[in-house]
């Protein structure tokens, strides 16, 4: 199976494609979406100007494809991407890092399934816990660059 590997340059996008090596895939390319929003519903956005720097250590072509981070838009720039690097690449199948996002996950699944490639998804629904233990046994190490979440105070009188 001749993939294309989403790539944000995080623990979750690398461990999906260290599977998909594992599992015999060829993986031809990791693609990375830039977003210009830091609130992207899809993307991630910190550090990603990083991967350029992954990629090549890895020895695997990135391709690059910025994304606007408007939700709704951004599915356009995915569908555009996996266009690109289906042509350029001759991949069939998309490898995802997505672990607990309804939402990122069906979008990346719809828009696959329109362009008839197939999606692999080793992360999803799987326990944190687990996950963070396989992470480890498998030599993985960290380094923590960026704690997000959306946070709306309430106020209690």
């Amino acid at each position: 199976m001749r993939v294309c590997s989403l790539f944000s340059g995080g623990k979750d996008s690398t461990y999906a494609l260290h599977w998909a090596v594992l599992k015999g895939f060829d993986v031809a390319c990791l693609l990375t979406l830039r977003p210009y929003r830091v609130d992207s519903w899809m993307f991630h956005y910190p550090n990603v100007e990083w991967t350029r720097y992954q990629a090549k250590a890895l020895g695997i072509p990135q391709v690059i494809h910025d994304t606007s981070g408007v939700k709704d838009l951004e599915l356009e720039d995915l569908k555009n991407a996996f266009e690109s690097v289906k042509s350029e690449f001759g991949i069939n199948g998309i490898v995802t890092g997505a672990l607990l996002s309804d939402y990122q996950r069906m979008m990346i699944n719809i828009i696959a399934h329109e362009l008839n490639l197939r999606v692999y998804s080793p992360l999803w629904r799987k326990s944190q816990v687990n996950y963070l233990r396989d992470l480890y046994s498998h030599g993985f190490r960290f380094v923590l660059t960026s704690i997000s979440t959306m946070y709306k105070p309430q106020v209690t009188w």
